[in-house]
């Protein structure tokens, strides 16, 4: 809307005709410049900026800098006062904003960002010369016009317009104080300089470091620091050194990536001195020799630790990855060149070829022995920077293809037949036999498609103690043969150490990765773990393992235990073993995400390629918002293993997040076709049924899972969960009721309390909520505590913060706030469901019990502060507002929650829950108050949205609906 005093006071030079744009400091109008006959962007400066700089030096400083004049910089026309606030014209470009292009496209190519990096120094240059420093570079200040046809345009033709460079003298020099009292600041957070952020001297390296920061955003698609807060980012500058773009986009030239972090060095000296120096690194980086010159990150990132091979590598905080050591691509590039007569030497083998492992054979000893070396071997020879093995998934994968089962034993023949198949070249057989009282131990690598022997070794061990030992030589010499050096063998810890002494723990150790990979019973490892870890408590392997599958099963008492005791042990782990420990207990034991990028970056400064390492910092990068950057990791993991059950799961997760539909949709489908029998692929595409709004898919894709897959109770319940959560969407709270207590049967039969808690709650919040009915909330509650006491449940487990806000919900304030004093008595367990953003939540709906507004906005204004995920909290703090009395800020936060990406979180009052419980609810409300405020339209398009989704209501409901109906009739 156009103030009516601002176009009366210009009615005489300019004709306003809309807004374009807002922002902290002005507003942006397209005008018609009368007297020139001509289009213009007008910015009027908001009031109260006004007021802090002074509107006559304001002004003067505007005229001194429209002096600027360059093919590249966005010239100021005219500049005035009107109704008290000044103003400046500059020409209106047809096109888009550097902002626009990257929303469009996230990423750009390298040629195209090098391009308009260098039109944007090439501006700023001149603008230093005559002594104007920027000072707020970033995406919204750089236009592209389209019909700038001209030499040194960008791609399709566009020409890079700074804007803004009016104003950049005048604020600073108007207003560096002023402004600084006001709470603005002068730069915008995700590109600014340190120096200017602690109001510093500021020169042209403060804009040098800027147009680093939008240089990596075009190549990486987001800024490369990010956070929930302006506060945040500016943290992380001053305690963080940039961050490589090569860790999300690696065919970046690698001088371009140094030009980056040079121009982005905290310290202005270490800085280029220009813009125009800054130019010149990337020209050379651009130039056809060096455009081919891509590298990894490990050849550019400091080398203060060289990593070793882990045996597993889990995927934290979206899903965990599942598998082992051979579950994981190794990709480094060797470090010596080979030497001549060895595999690699010879071209018999190419650098980080694929090889398949097959089982050991046995004779005359236990043909269990088999097994067990079999895994050592495999750890060991993981560990090597020159091979790659072939994940057993993917093995698994194809057995199916050839319908056999994937717990056959993979002997030389099977090996070679899938090796064959896949396109593999080599596999490496293996073999123990017993001579005495001695062990012979054998490895050969063989072609797999003649099975000719390239190379073959053969230790001995004097008895059973030694074998390990002995698997540690056999290996080391197969790797030599190989290719690798044998600095490289010789730096790796011994085997003994790195995994266990002890054969039998081993034993335990082999069972439960055969447990876990091949038959996806993580139970059943985690017994077997159990029994290593008492066998050899040292085992710190065998620990982490086990917090791996504890976190998968929820188990969240032994996530703790064997987390913690892994890094008790961090000297019982190789270096590599030992970053991704620390990853994993930084990512979700002990939250500290900028610690758990630092341990998974380091893994893939050496590996790049690995795609748990990839896998786990998109989840990392998820959880500090840098969501593009997660995405972008996910696809590189697919592209590493196009048969990576994790890597499909988050990706569609993100994609969803993202509101991406049909790449989720074309994801989901990939994920099908390639991996039919992963049950959790088919929740994921429900989950993306039901968040874009397509609930028949939604229920048509759940029955199907309860039909292939409901043998098994955990996805059973799974499956009447989300049929439960369409009903429920569809205003059929019958028909939810009886699938949420299929769910309830379910999970209990698993053996999965926490979880029947879940669904309890679920049950009574809607049958408070939506039902109107909190005396019958109440009693299910009730009826699931005694039924299952909390004192019976481990601490971790213990459902607390939820049962107390359900209480809340259905009026019951006194229990929700007994419920709240037994959370605190716990004393916060190490690793507790709940944080401080539930916490505050729960308060907020005690508080809302109460009829405290006051309080409740504040309580719940905190929870979505804290939150994770952006629409955690925003259902409850419009309501509060609502029943406030604020009915704009009800409004505002009831349309950004509906805005919002989001689909992962555990507290059942968000996410695929959450919809069923608040979306029928706001989309009614949403009409009633657009009517109060006489929007018809809106109103009406509100309860016309309510009013198709309620359709097929239970009969109790129907007057609702009807009611909907005649008021999108009458408006």
């Amino acid at each position: 809307m156009i103030p009516p005093q601002l176009a009366l006071a210009l009615r005489d030079r300019y004709l306003l005709e809309r807004e374009l744009g807002r922002g902290g400091m002005a507003t942006v109008y397209l005008a018609q410049d009368l007297k020139h006959d001509r289009p213009v962007a007008l910015k009027v400066l908001h009031p109260e900026i006004a007021a802090s700089l002074g509107t006559e030096r304001f002004l003067r400083e505007i005229r001194l800098t429209a002096r600027l004049q360059h093919p590249h910089i966005l010239p100021v026309f005219d500049s005035g006062a009107a109704a008290g606030q000044p103003w400046y014209t500059m020409p209106y470009v047809r096109g888009e904003s550097l902002r626009d292009r990257l929303r469009r496209e996230v990423q750009l190519s390298v040629e195209t960002a090098v391009e308009i990096t260098r039109q944007i120094a090439l501006a700023l240059e001149h603008a230093h010369s005559e002594g104007v420093v920027h000072r707020d570079i970033k995406p919204e200040n750089v236009l592209l016009s389209e019909s700038a046809q001209r030499e040194g345009s960008t791609e399709g033709g566009c020409q890079a317009l700074v804007a803004d460079f009016g104003v950049a003298r005048a604020l600073g020099a108007a207003g560096e104080e002023s402004l600084t009292g006001t709470g603005m600041a002068l730069g915008t957070p995700a590109y600014m300089a340190p120096e200017q952020a602690s109001a510093g001297q500021v020169d042209a390296r403060t804009d040098v470091y800027a147009l680093g920061c939008v240089l990596y955003e075009m190549l990486a698609g987001e800024p490369p620091f990010t956070g929930p807060t302006p506060q945040a980012v500016m943290a992380k500058r001053f305690a963080q050194p940039a961050p490589s773009v090569l860790i999300v986009r690696p065919g970046v030239p690698r001088t371009i990536d140094e030009a980056i972090r040079k121009a982005m060095a905290p310290v202005p000296a270490d800085r280029f001195p220009s813009v125009a120096r800054f130019a010149e690194a990337l020209d050379r980086s651009s130039s056809p020799s060096a455009a081919t010159e891509a590298t990894s990150a490990a050849a550019i990132l400091p080398r203060w630790k060289r990593l070793t091979r882990p045996k597993v590598a889990v995927g934290a905080l979206a899903v965990l990855s599942l598998g082992a050591a051979a579950t994981q691509y190794l990709t480094l590039r060797s470090p010596e060149p080979p030497a001549r007569g060895t595999l690699l030497g010879a071209g018999i083998l190419a650098e980080r070829e694929r090889l398949l492992l097959a089982d050991f054979g046995t004779r005359q000893v236990d043909s269990g022995l088999g097994g067990v070396l079999t895994e050592a071997f495999r750890i060991d020879l993981a560990q090597s920077p020159v091979v790659t093995l072939v994940p057993p998934l993917q093995v698994a994968e194809v057995l199916a293809r050839m319908e056999r089962p994937d717990t056959a034993s993979l002997d030389p023949a099977l090996a070679r037949e899938i090796a064959v198949r896949e396109g593999i070249k080599a596999v490496v057989t293996g073999e123990i036999a017993r001579a005495g009282a001695q062990y012979v131990l054998s490895a050969q690598v063989m072609a797999a498609k003649d099975g000719e022997v390239l190379t073959a070794h053969r230790v001995t061990a004097p008895d059973s103690t030694r074998l390990i030992a002995a698997v540690d030589r056999l290996s080391g010499e197969l790797r030599a043969s190989a290719g690798e050096s044998l600095r490289s063998i010789d730096r790796e810890p011994p085997l003994e150490r790195v995994t266990t002494a002890s054969l039998p723990a081993l034993r335990k150790y082999s069972a439960a990765v055969r447990a876990g990979d091949h038959e996806g019973d993580s139970e059943k490892a985690i017994t077997h773990l159990e029994q290593a870890v008492a066998l050899d408590t040292g085992f710190a392997m065998a620990y982490r393992t086990l917090g791996m599958h504890a976190f998968n099963t929820g188990k969240l008492d032994l996530v703790f235990k064997g987390y913690s005791a892994a890094m008790q042990r961090l000297d019982r782990l190789s270096d590599r073993e030992r970053q991704f420990t620390l990853g994993d207990y930084y990512a979700f034991v002990k939250p500290d995400l900028p610690r758990a990028t630092t341990a998974y970056e380091a893994v893939l400064e050496d590996y790049p390629n690995d795609r748990e390492a990839l896998n786990n910092l998109g989840n990392v990068y998820w959880g500090l918002g840098r969501l593009s950057q997660a995405e972008s990791l996910y696809h590189r993991a697919l592209a590493v293993d196009s048969l990576y059950v994790q890597g499909y799961s988050n990706l569609m997760l993100i994609q969803i997040t993202l509101k991406k539909w049909d790449q989720a949709q074309t994801t989901y489908e990939q994920a099908i076709r390639r991996l039919p029998s992963v049950p959790y692929h088919r929740v994921v595409g429900i989950k993306l049924a039901e968040q874009s709004g397509d609930y028949a898919t939604a229920r048509a894709r759940a029955r199907e899972l309860l039909e292939r897959f409901g043998a098994d109770p955990g996805w059973r319940a799974e499956a009447h969960r989300h049929l439960a959560i369409v009903a429920a969407l569809r205003g059929q709270l019958m028909e939810a009721e009886r699938h949420l207590r299929e769910a309830m049967s379910a999970r209990l039969k698993a053996g999965r309390i926490n979880q029947h808690f879940a669904e309890v709650i679920l049950l009574a919040s809607l049958t408070a909520a939506v039902g109107g009915e909190p005396v019958r909330a109440v009693s299910e509650l009730e009826r699931a505590l005694a039924r299952h006491p909390l004192r019976s449940l481990q601490p971790v487990d213990r459902p607390y913060l939820n049962l107390a806000a359900a209480f809340a919900r259905a009026g019951k304030v006194d229990r929700a706030r007994s419920l709240l004093a037994e959370y605190a008595q716990a004393g916060g367990p190490p690793y507790h469901r709940g944080g401080k953003a539930e916490l505050e939540l729960t308060r907020g709906h005690i508080a809302m019990a109460e009829r405290r507004w006051p309080a409740a906005i504040a309580r719940f204004q905190a929870a979505v502060a804290e939150a994770a995920t952006p629409t955690f909290g925003l259902p409850d703090l419009g309501r509060a507002y609502d029943l406030g009395g604020q009915i704009d800020s009800a409004i505002a936060i009831y349309e950004r929650y509906l805005d919002a990406p989001d689909v992962f979180d555990e507290f059942p009052f968000n996410t695929d829950s959450g919809i069923a419980l608040e979306l029928p609810g706001i989309y009614r409300r949403l009409g009633e108050l657009y009517r109060q405020r006489g929007e018809t339209e809106k109103a009406r398009e509100y309860y016309h949205r309510f009013a198709e989704l309620w359709k097929d209501c239970d009969p109790k409901l129907r007057p609702q609906v009807l009611q909907a109906r005649r008021m999108a009739q009458d408006g």
